[in-house]
C-alpha cells in the first residue's frame, strides 16, 4: 500500500533529512544499482487509503518562526487536534520533551523539533517560547484532542508545566474497548485499520542503537 519515488536533489538539507528517514530503503537501492550509489538521492513516499485513493506523504518538519506561526493559526482554527510528543524516555516521569507533532486534517502533519542535540540537527525555536505559545491551546478543554496513549503525553507535558486538557479520543483506549483480544500499539493499529506500515525506530537508527 506504499510506494516510494526516487529523486535527485541538489539541496543538502533535503538530502540529509530524507536520507536519514529512509536510510534502509536507500541502502537497498544503492546495493542493487551501484551506478546510483554516489548520487545525492532522496525518497518521497505515497500511500493508499482504505478507499484506494493515493496520497503523497504529508509530513513536514517545521523549525522556522514563520512555519510555527502558520501552524499555530491552524491549531487555533482546528475542530480536532491530533498530537504526539517525542521524548528522551519511555518513563513519563523521567521523560523530557524533544519535539511535538501535530495534525489537523488527514494526510498532512507537522513535526516541531524543540531539543534535538546532534550534528546537523534541524533549526529549532526556543522551547520556552514555543511552549508558552502552545500552552493556551493545549490547556483549553474546549479544543478537542486526539492521540495514542495520551496519558503518557499528559505526564510529559506536565513535566514542562502544561496540563493537557480536552482529550476527546485516545486510540489506545478505544482499541482496548472495541478489540480487547487484539494488540493496541500504534504500529499494529495502523497496519490493521489503515493497511499502512509505520516508520519504526529501527528503520532510522538500526538495531542495537
Amino acid at each position: 500500500y506504499h510506494a516510494y519515488t526516487l529523486e535527485y536533489t541538489t539541496d543538502p538539507e533535503k538530502e540529509s533529512w530524507t536520507s536519514l528517514r529512509y536510510r534502509r530503503i536507500l541502502d537497498v537501492v544503492r546495493r542493487k544499482r551501484p551506478d546510483l550509489a554516489r548520487l545525492p538521492l532522496v525518497l518521497s513516499e505515497a500511500g493508499v487509503d482504505r478507499g484506494g485513493n493515493s496520497h503523497e506523504d504529508g509530513w513536514v518538519s517545521r523549525g522556522s518562526a514563520a512555519d510555527f506561526e502558520r501552524w499555530l493559526q491552524r491549531l487555533k482554527a482546528a475542530e480536532l487536534i491530533c498530537l504526539d510528543t517525542e521524548t528522551t524516555s519511555l518513563d513519563p516521569m523521567q521523560a523530557r520533551l524533544v519535539g511535538l507533532s501535530f495534525a489537523v486534517q488527514p494526510f498532512e502533519a507537522a513535526y516541531l523539533p524543540l531539543d534535538h542535540r546532534y550534528a546537523g540537527a534541524p533549526p529549532q525555536l526556543p522551547m520556552a517560547t514555543v511552549l508558552a505559545r502552545l500552552k493556551p491551546i493545549l490547556e483549553d478543554a474546549g479544543r478537542p484532542k486526539l492521540g495514542q496513549n495520551l496519558k503518557y503525553d499528559w505526564h510529559v507535558l506536565m513535566n514542562h508545566g502544561i496540563e493537557l486538557a480536552g482529550i476527546a479520543h485516545d486510540t489506545l483506549l478505544q482499541s482496548y474497548v472495541l478489540e480487547a483480544h487484539e494488540r493496541h500499539d500504534m504500529d499494529t493499529l495502523a497496519e490493521r485499520h489503515l493497511h499502512a506500515q509505520t516508520i519504526k525506530y529501527e528503520d532510522i537508527c538500526g538495531k542495537g542503537a
